[in-house]
């Protein structure tokens, strides 16, 4: 190999490899898990980014593919993000989502922005909220969404909305 980078995970520990700018992962016990075939592979939050044409995929570190090389940025979610942190938001054709543990929170959105207690998306200029498992908590019809945990430091599980120039919570 060019190229080995040790990531370790718990207590399983494999290494990301190089071989002619292509990259593969091998595991501890030096068996091949994922061949040397991607443009790069990067640990982020517990997953394995990889690279094909440009495009970023999802795998998991004994090589199954978890997404397929289709989105043009894959980006982590860090603590500040509470309940969301390890969330990897994914983007395609524009469009964002949020990914965890091998499936989707909420599907592709125009935006997507994230608060404390929950995530509110845009679709087509109006806006709903899902929670941090990925149920729907509003579909998206209202013109506004506003988040009470935004102006404290409580997590307040409530939200002022406005719909048709009228509020409510």
């Amino acid at each position: 190999y060019d190229s080995i980078e040790k990531v370790s995970k718990g207590w399983n520990s494999y290494y990301i490899v190089s071989r002619d700018n292509l990259y593969g992962v091998i595991s501890g016990d030096l068996d091949v898990e994922v061949e040397c075939r991607y443009h790069d592979i990067h640990y982020m939050g517990g997953y394995l980014i990889f690279s094909l044409n440009s495009l970023y995929g999802i795998m998991s570190p004994q090589g199954d593919i978890l997404q397929k090389a289709v989105y043009s940025s894959i980006e982590l979610l860090e603590e500040q993000y509470g309940p969301f942190e390890g969330v990897l938001k994914t983007c395609m054709d524009g469009r964002y989502g949020l990914y965890r543990y091998h499936g989707y929170i909420c599907p592709q959105f125009d935006n997507i922005y994230i608060t404390k207690a929950g995530v509110i998306v845009e679709d087509q200029g109006k806006k709903g909220l899902f929670n941090s498992d990925g149920t729907c908590v509003l579909n998206t019809e209202f013109d506004k969404i506003y988040d009470f945990s935004y102006w404290t430091r409580e997590l307040i599980d409530e939200y002022l909305v406005k719909k048709d120039g009228k509020y409510g919570i």
